[in-house]
């Protein structure tokens, strides 16, 4: 798989329940307002289990998860938890 050329969108984003017809059951991500990254979902949960919003959260939480781990590598290059998380930050970039 390779990294798309346009990336992702943007972080922060932010989980929010439709509640209306069909999209009842359905959380979508959205970028946060404020951001100017504009109106489309970035993901759609559909699950109608118990586990829809802990998966929300942790989508939302997804840019600032990255941001960190990033942070992280480049700070402790020779830690030992540095090829874990390259190995993270390439599965995010869809590079692995």
């Amino acid at each position: 798989m390779t990294e798309d050329k346009k990336g992702y969108t943007p972080g922060p984003w932010e989980v929010e329940n439709c509640g209306v017809g069909k999209q009842a059951n359905k959380l979508f991500i959205w970028p946060a307002k404020g951001t100017g990254h504009g109106f489309h979902a970035v993901a759609t949960i559909h699950e109608y289990f118990g586990n829809k919003w802990a998966n929300a959260r942790l989508i939302a939480a997804a840019p600032e998860l990255l941001a960190l781990i990033r942070s992280y590598a480049t700070t402790y290059p020779l830690d030992e938890y540095h090829d874990k998380a390259t190995a993270a930050i390439a599965k995010a970039r869809g590079t692995v």
